[in-house]
């Protein structure tokens, strides 16, 4: 089987060598976003004062003109410390600095997803057509993410893709939870799919061990910090408004006002208007999320796991009021639920929204260092990342759309 796979789909396999080339001359020769030095901060902070400090205080980042910058306190599962130290160590025997071995990780992530992406097609009895992966393969999304951006999200995503087709497979409800626990322990954001595995995972008892197996895996990795100090911790990661979760999962807070209906409503919306519609948009994305995992689950014939917790990552970017441009990754995996031309018109425009938004934050080409901080003054390429931010924000429901629709049609 493994003889014919390779055999079927050997362009698949040299364009993944390319993509991950490519990602690691971007890790080699560029220093990333911004977001590259705020983990070089977190890992400094953590260095000298020690996790817990860290937690309650944060890193201290600035501008480059010496302004600190809000919004950085760390809400970031405890096992990232052992991350951090594990990059710092390989930077220190190598001679490579941390952000070469931040995005190396990633991109070797990257090639996990693809593999995985494959075997959960196949469970869930979607066949694997070489295009798809083809298209997975050379993403230019995964690329300037995994390569260049410098986070975590690609790796998170690997993780749950390994949830995903140990429950699709038919293992045993506490493998996949044990997975899926592992990606909650880099960052929260599986909590969007655990109502859809719960529903999906037939049998009570299968469910039970999966989210016990989820529970303890997290609570392990969250050693010994979680238990010196459960509060802290515990308010670091969920906040104590539970709407402020979906602000929380994909680590820093998200920017409002640069996608979808928080940038139109930043424009068209009086103050008041704008300040409500934050406020009440996270409850509804919440509810929309609650949704979907219910509706999808609601029949005896559920639709494939995998295509269930794509609809969910789509609809989510669709409708969440805060984004950062790192977020487009967990759409890449997903997409491999369609082929047709919605798909290809997201891939083209997620890819060209994403290269004018580095480009911009980085003063032009070749990128170097993409300081959303301090990008400098908006030119050819910062005016024209805003109405393809609009159209890729529209593509992203069109692809939604068109995934309910197909999630109706299997049910």
């Amino acid at each position: 089987m493994q003889g014919f796979w390779i055999g079927r789909n050997w362009l698949v396999l040299v364009a993944a060598a390319l993509a991950f080339a490519l990602k690691l001359a971007l890790a080699l020769n560029t220093y990333g976003t911004n977001d590259v030095i705020t983990w070089e901060r977190h890992l400094a902070k953590i260095k000298d004062d020690g996790a817990l400090a860290w937690y309650r205080d944060g890193p201290d980042i600035r501008t480059p003109g010496g302004r600190p910058i809000a919004g950085q306190v760390p809400n970031h599962p405890p096992f990232v410390i052992s991350m951090l130290a594990a990059w710092d160590y390989l930077a220190r025997v190598s001679g490579l600095p941390f952000r070469f071995w931040l995005r190396f990780t990633s991109s070797l992530a990257d090639i996990l997803s693809l593999l995985l992406i494959w075997k959960c097609r196949v469970a869930a009895g979607l066949g694997a057509p070489p295009v798809v992966l083809l298209l997975i393969a050379l993403s230019p999304v995964s690329i300037m993410v995994s390569g260049f951006h410098g986070n975590t999200d690609p790796l998170v995503v690997s993780l749950l893709l390994l949830s995903i087709w140990l429950a699709e497979s038919g293992r045993p409800g506490w493998l996949a939870g044990a997975a899926f626990g592992m990606a909650m322990n880099i960052k929260i954001v599986p909590i969007l799919f655990a109502p859809a595995f719960l529903l999906y995972l037939r049998g009570t008892r299968r469910s039970i061990s999966f989210a016990i197996a989820a529970g303890a895996v997290f609570l392990t990795g969250s050693l010994p910090y979680i238990a010196q100090d459960p509060a802290l911790v515990i308010h670091r990661l969920f906040g104590y408004d539970p709407a402020l979760v979906l602000y929380r999962l994909f680590g820093y807070a998200p920017v409002t006002a640069t996608w979808g209906l928080s940038q139109i409503g930043s424009v068209f919306l009086p103050k008041g208007g704008y300040e409500v519609y934050l406020a009440v948009g996270k409850a509804i994305l919440l509810l929309v999320v609650l949704w979907a995992s219910f509706w999808m689950n609601w029949g005896k014939r559920k639709p494939a796991l995998f295509l269930q917790c794509g609809f969910i990552a789509f609809l989510f970017i669709f409708w969440t009021p805060g984004f950062g441009v790192q977020y487009l990754a967990w759409l890449v995996p997903w997409s491999a639920g369609l082929d047709d031309r919605r798909l290809h018109c997201y891939y083209a425009l997620s890819g060209a929204f994403l290269f004018m938004k580095y480009t911009w934050w980085s003063r032009g080409v070749p990128w170097f260092l993409a300081n959303s901080f301090d990008p400098g003054p908006l030119f050819w390429a910062g005016v024209l990342a805003i109405p393809l931010g609009l159209a890729c924000w529209i593509s992203v429901g069109a692809v939604a759309h068109k995934l309910k629709i197909r999630l109706s049609e299997s049910a």
